[in-house]
């Protein structure tokens, strides 16, 4: 069976009737893995259907272990106490988001697991209902204190508010406490709510406000680019279920952005996309985008304004430094020695030795006579960590290229640097540079 790229707004017709169709009023749960491609990313869904046993969490338990991520899909009317608490503590431990997607779906203790999700999901039709815990004494069902005393410590596992455990545990056995989002959101229980792939447009999509300024929110991680506004929004929804402040706007030649933000500064986005690319999340191609050419929010709620920066501003200006110091001098001999000048503090430790910006100039030059033609590029971002008396350090990895036309050598290779840079206002300077060879290699001709 098929998953469709609309597996966070809705299932595919064939898992629908598989899966979610009408079925025994009674009967034991399976619990089976799908999987599906969605833009590369294979998306693993864990569907445990029916009613829930004793024994069914070592069985989750089991299919759990071989993935990393998954969606659990709850399709049962409840059951054993024991199996759901454990099967949402194990939820809760692999990171796993829980979906309630169909009108009968998921009550009594598959409630209780589907609240270990992190995020917890609910379409339109979603039910997902709570009574408190029972035993029946062979006439009647009665609260039984000892569940209802470990369903209490279970939720204050999961950091439920005392409005929530209060909710959960409230009605009685013969009753069902039946959550909307309305009580959701009124108790402090977080709930994702996902409307079905028609309702998409009406329920997630604002009107679209052509005159807003959306650079003026700060920086965005732009993740997709599509020519289709369906197929942005698909996608939009799919990182959501990671990524809550993930938007789709339409950009100023016509096409869709899938992008995630807004970040408070340039800095502070370039560093959640590298680490996003590097843990594979986001794809390689991601960029960090200014917002100038976002015409209108076309999908999600309108985002929040960051308050505050999240990295202090010495920060950035040691990374612009470090950048614009490997950009000249991978430039024009004059611009690049006229910007080093203008760099270096007055003394300067220079490769464990502290010397003179006159020194360290002359040991530039000679550098640039022997390698005219000089090509640095980043691995990646750099890092940058700043104390609070504005001194800051950038390392990082740069791959090399130099050439040098009378000897008809070429050098290239990867160093490690560091860059120690006083950052005072408006002035940042070089106040300690040094760097370590990780391979070389030359060759006669380019």
């Amino acid at each position: 069976m098929g998953w469709r790229a609309k597996w966070l707004v809705g299932i595919a017709s064939a898992v629908m009737v598989a899966v979610l169709s009408p079925g025994p009023a009674v009967r034991a749960a399976t619990i089976d893995i799908e999987t599906s491609e969605i833009e590369g990313k294979t998306v693993s869904f864990i569907v445990i259907e029916g009613d829930l046993e004793y024994g069914d969490e070592l069985r989750f338990a089991d299919l759990a272990i071989r993935l990393p991520t998954a969606v659990v899909l709850l399709v049962s009317p409840g059951g054993n106490l024991h199996a759901g608490i454990e099967i949402g503590k194990a939820i809760r431990l692999k990171g796993y988001a829980t979906w309630a997607a169909d009108a009968r779906s998921c009550a009594s203790a598959c409630a209780l697991a589907w609240l270990g999700g992190t995020p917890r999901l609910m379409s339109d039709d979603g039910a997902v209902g709570f009574h408190a815990a029972w035993r029946s004494d062979g006439a009647a069902s009665r609260p039984d204190s000892v569940g209802n005393a470990l369903v209490g410590a279970y939720l204050n596992q999961l950091g439920m508010t005392p409005n929530a455990i209060a909710y959960v545990t409230g009605a009685q056995p013969d009753g069902m406490q039946w959550l909307t989002f309305a009580d959701a959101e009124a108790v402090g229980i977080e709930v994702v709510a996902l409307a079905p792939p028609d309702a998409v447009a009406a329920a997630e999509t604002p009107e679209p406000s052509a005159s807003e300024a959306w650079a003026s929110y700060g920086d965005w991680i732009q993740i997709y680019s599509r020519e289709s506004l369906n197929a942005a929004i698909e996608l939009g929804m799919a990182y959501r279920r990671e990524f809550p402040s993930t938007f789709v706007f339409r950009y100023d030649n016509g096409w869709y952005v899938v992008a995630l933000g807004p970040y408070p500064d340039r800095l502070a986005a370039r560093r959640d996309r590298d680490r996003l690319v590097r843990s594979g999340r986001i794809p390689k191609d991601s960029l960090v985008n200014d917002g100038d050419r976002f015409l209108e929010l076309v999908w999600g709620a309108a985002p929040d304004r960051p308050a505050v920066a999240l990295q202090p501003r010495a920060e950035e200006s040691a990374l612009q430094l470090a950048e614009s110091y490997f950009a000249t001098w991978s430039g024009s001999r004059a611009t690049a020695i006229d910007f080093l000048d203008r760099s270096y503090a007055p003394q300067v430790d220079y490769f464990g030795k502290r010397i003179s910006r006159t020194a360290v100039m002359k040991e530039k030059l000679a550098f640039v006579e022997r390698w005219p033609e000089r090509r640095y590029t980043f691995r990646s971002s750099p890092s940058v960590r700043c104390g609070a008396e504005g001194l800051c350090v950038v390392e990082g990895l740069v791959d090399w290229r130099a050439y040098s036309p009378t000897r008809n050598t070429t050098s290239t290779g990867t160093a490690s640097f560091t860059l120690s840079l006083s950052v005072r206002g408006s002035r940042t300077a070089i106040v300690g540079e040094t760097s370590r060879v990780l391979s070389r290699h030359m060759r006669k001709g380019r």
